[in-house]
């Protein structure tokens, strides 16, 4: 009697479909597993949906998780099949991770950038994922030297989605704000938080951006351009996300007696919406200089022009943009045409050499070499693996 070979490898997924970081990993897997012949078991989900291990059938050859759920972690761990866990709560593996110190000091590039020198982390969740954020955040500022403020009301509610803020929970939040030095660059760890945090902002008589530049995470659109203003988030990639997981999983099961260490995924832009979208530096002639060079980015602005511009000597520019924004003009002018290009760079329907026009380089040649010498990669590999190497 011959043997009959499964022609397809099995893989169970428990990730939540309720958010848009969720589903662009759902997204990324699929992807990958469409290239490899796999067959998906998954349901909709939310994050704190209970998962019972009996739904993981006996045929299933590995398991991609986000586990919010106690005893589904414990049990996690007990499978005999290879597993690749993407939050690592209660004592689960850590596999693949958001790279937390890369989106905290993009973030504060981004108020630097700005001219915000004072800095907040917002927080309702006690989750290992929110912490490591607010740790690796509250850390960089503080090297840094600025001021920095983090607030986590006193009673969890249990529950992302905030749906039973106590109006002492409410009362707190508004007195943390009132409290900042303002202009004040605030990192929320979840572009849902941002609902209550605005009517907070609003009770508070803070104005957005003006007193308090917000910006959140996950970048999930809808949600994001629905608020008023338009809520800035960081875009974290989750289709790359779901891919690296997915590769990790067909190394584990082709090796299943290796240790793996973990893989920490850089985010790859905030998308600058209203909400952080201030200029809130006091000296008028660099406040002058950032706003010509952000409308002329494109047309390939040097500080020659700028200096033309603004009608400052080149010293005196050079002295206050280092005063103010720790960088030389023309360091703040490479910084900005590299953020642009990596935007750029996310949507595959742009050609090269569209990219690099509007990044203000007049050859393809010329931005690939300046691009890889910054960023670390080429601008097609950045486009292909969001600037991570392959595992």
């Amino acid at each position: 009697m011959s043997i009959q070979i499964k022609p397809y490898r099995k893989i169970f997924l428990v990730v939540e479909t309720t958010n848009h970081f969720g589903r662009n990993i759902v997204e990324g897997i699929a992807q990958y597993a469409l290239e490899r012949h796999w067959r998906l078991d998954f349901r909709q989900r939310g994050c704190f949906d209970p998962v019972h291990l009996e739904t993981i059938t006996s045929d299933v050859d590995g398991v991609i998780s986000r586990t919010f759920d106690r005893r589904f972690a414990q049990k996690l761990m007990q499978l005999r099949v290879p597993v690749v866990e993407l939050v690592g709560e209660y004592g689960a593996p850590q596999d693949v991770l958001i790279d937390e110190t890369a989106l905290s000091q993009m973030v504060i590039n981004h108020f630097r950038e700005r001219g915000i020198e004072n800095f907040g982390a917002f927080s309702d969740v006690r989750a290992i994922w929110s912490v490591r954020r607010m740790n690796a955040f509250k850390e960089l500022v503080s090297k840094a030297g600025f001021f920095y403020s983090e607030f986590i009301p006193s009673r969890h509610s249990g529950n992302f989605l905030l749906p039973n803020w106590t109006s002492k929970q409410e009362r707190d939040t508004i007195s943390w704000i009132i409290k900042l030095p303002k202009p004040c660059g605030i990192l929320l760890c979840q572009d849902i938080q941002a609902k209550r945090f605005y009517e907070c902002c609003l009770d508070a008589g803070a104005r957005i951006p003006e007193d308090v530049a917000v910006v959140g995470n996950e970048n999930d659109r809808w949600f994001c351009e629905a608020l008023s203003p338009p809520l800035s988030s960081v875009e974290q990639n989750g289709v790359q996300f779901g891919m690296v997981a997915a590769q990790l999983l067909e190394q584990k099961m082709a090796c299943p007696e290796k240790t793996f260490e973990p893989i920490y995924l850089p985010p790859s832009h905030v998308q600058v919406r209203q909400s952080s979208n201030i200029t809130a530096i006091k000296d008028e002639d660099v406040r002058e200089a950032i706003a010509y060079i952000r409308e002329h980015l494109s047309q390939g602005v040097k500080p020659e022009d700028v200096v033309n511009h603004v009608n400052v000597s080149i010293r005196k520019l050079q002295r206050e943009f280092k005063r103010l924004l720790g960088v030389t003009p023309q360091q703040f002018i490479l910084n900005m045409q590299m953020t642009v290009a990596k935007q750029l760079l996310l949507d595959s329907r742009i050609s090269l050499r569209a990219v690099s026009e509007a990044a203000g380089f007049n050859s393809v040649e010329y931005f690939t070499r300046v691009f890889t010498r910054e960023i670390g990669c080429s601008p097609g590999r950045y486009r292909e693996g969001k600037g991570r190497e392959k595992i």
